[in-house]
């Protein structure tokens, strides 16, 4: 691999630039945008570059009355799987074009002050890191709402990525009728849910929707829940 131009810059500035970006995604008190993985995800450190965790169908099971020095029953446990795989990378590329490279020598040859020389070198910093954080925002969000990630190959550079998140066919839903109809029932589509979640011993706290399905929620004719 060959060395990268202005090396001296890179030791001595790009550490520091990296943990400046990172900080301010992370900071939800500037203003900047929120990313949900952030929030919601639990960061595990891989040593071998690959992933894997235990899966399992969580069933609530009743505790049992027994006569005082007897022995409980013994209760059986829920399913458990395996999933694993290889951590994708991920990554985004972008080069100075000769025009670009010319100009910094150039502002290097004539004196420009070294902070007008940094920013320029490093102008891209944020962008490359800014668009790792969306990608794996979209990852996220797809696969919390459909249950599947899918990057397809020709927007990833040959290398297709799927990922299952094992949502059981009794927890996925769908529409009776998509909601950008007028005609469509979005409560009697909730109402569905709610009642599977209640069936099951849980509760619902939070619905979360994008601003295009909220505006085909609120344009659709239904009033009333129909039970």
């Amino acid at each position: 691999m060959e060395q990268s131009e202005f090396i001296e810059y890179i030791n001595k500035y790009f550490t520091g630039i990296v943990v400046k970006v990172t900080e301010k995604l992370n900071d939800k008190t500037n203003g900047t945008l929120s990313y949900w993985h952030k929030d919601m995800l639990r960061k595990e450190f891989s040593v071998t570059g690959k992933w894997e965790t235990l899966t399992t169908l969580n069933t609530r099971v009743s505790a049992d009355f027994v006569s005082m020095d007897s022995s409980l029953p013994l209760k059986r446990r829920d399913m458990l799987g395996k999933a694993s795989g290889d951590i994708a990378k991920s990554g985004m590329e972008l080069w100075l074009n000769e025009k670009q490279l010319t100009d910094l020598y150039t502002m290097m040859a004539t004196k420009v002050p070294e902070g007008d020389v940094i920013a320029k070198i490093f102008q891209d910093v944020p962008r490359v890191i800014t668009g790792v954080y969306e990608l794996m925002e979209k990852a996220f969000l797809q696969g919390l709402s459909t249950g599947v990630t899918v990057i397809d190959d020709n927007d990833n550079v040959g290398t297709g990525v799927r990922c299952d998140w094992g949502y059981f066919p009794a927890n996925k839903f769908g529409v009776s009728t998509l909601w950008n109809n007028v005609n469509a029932k979005p409560l009697d589509d909730l109402r569905r849910v709610i009642r599977k979640a209640n069936n099951d011993g849980n509760s619902l706290t939070d619905v979360w929707m994008d601003d295009v399905t909220f505006d085909n929620f609120v344009g659709t004719e239904q009033e009333n829940i129909s039970y």
